[in-house]
């Protein structure tokens, strides 16, 4: 950035302020948030105020401010809406990355198994569902605001971008990506909403298998004590 150019890429400053206006403001997103990050961070870095670079967080604190004003004022208009969507391979690989690495993957999961689900399930929602089914899909699934606000973002009524979203699923699953792990990656990256009731969480299926394996162990000690129990009163009828 030290010659004026910026990538939202390549500044973790930038980066982050796309990041938290894209994905933890619970708004749709009604203008392009890279283009007018990039474009702050540009007009600082040809300001007077460039010297004072190294408060870097009061730069992001106050861009994130101002786009997300704009941003409010826009959704406080009658429409129609325009939405902007950023790529998820680009927004959130490192996420992925960082998730697999950090988070606790169940024991069940190979790194490396989880890490190329997730990939090709972001890959999968870029490349591969329609341009509606992405705009409910980043809405409900990675943004997380409710089913009429995701509706009125698209311009059409609730019962249709559910469809959508419904479809887009489908349509994720239909390239055999792993529901469960996209349910766990939903729910640990983003704000967002798996609304898909019949992939339960994969804590509660492990869950569920401790309790029984410990009503197995416990069967069997009763088992074995009773066994015991039995052993011993033959011996006492032998004396």
């Amino acid at each position: 950035m030290s010659d004026g150019t910026v990538d939202w890429r390549d500044d973790w400053q930038v980066f982050g302020a796309v990041r938290t206006l894209y994905l933890h403001e619970h708004l749709p997103p009604l203008l392009d948030i890279k283009e007018s990050v990039e474009g702050h961070a540009k007009s600082f870095m040809t300001s007077p105020m460039r010297r004072f670079w190294l408060n870097l967080h009061g730069f992001r604190t106050k861009v994130i401010k101002e786009i997300g004003k704009e941003r409010r004022r826009l959704w406080a208009g009658d429409g129609p809406f325009e939405l902007h969507l950023i790529p998820l391979g680009e927004l959130l690989q490192g996420t992925v990355e960082e998730l697999v690495r950090n988070d606790g993957l169940p024991a069940r999961w190979r790194p490396g198994w989880a890490q190329e689900q997730l990939t090709r399930g972001l890959e999968c929602v870029d490349d591969k569902l329609t341009e509606r089914q992405q705009e409910s899909f980043h809405l409900r699934a990675i943004i997380g605001v409710s089913p009429e606000d995701a509706a009125r973002a698209m311009n059409v009524d609730v019962r249709t971008a559910n469809a959508h979203l419904s479809n887009g699923w489908a349509a994720i699953r239909k390239s055999n990506i792993d529901l469960q792990v996209m349910r766990w990656f939903l729910e640990r990256g983003t704000d967002g909403t798996f609304t898909v009731q019949r992939v339960r969480r994969i804590e509660d299926e492990m869950e569920e298998e401790a309790a029984r394996a410990r009503q197995t162990a416990n069967a069997d000690a009763e088992s074995e004590d009773s066994a015991s129990q039995e052993e011993r009163e033959d011996s006492y009828e032998g004396i």
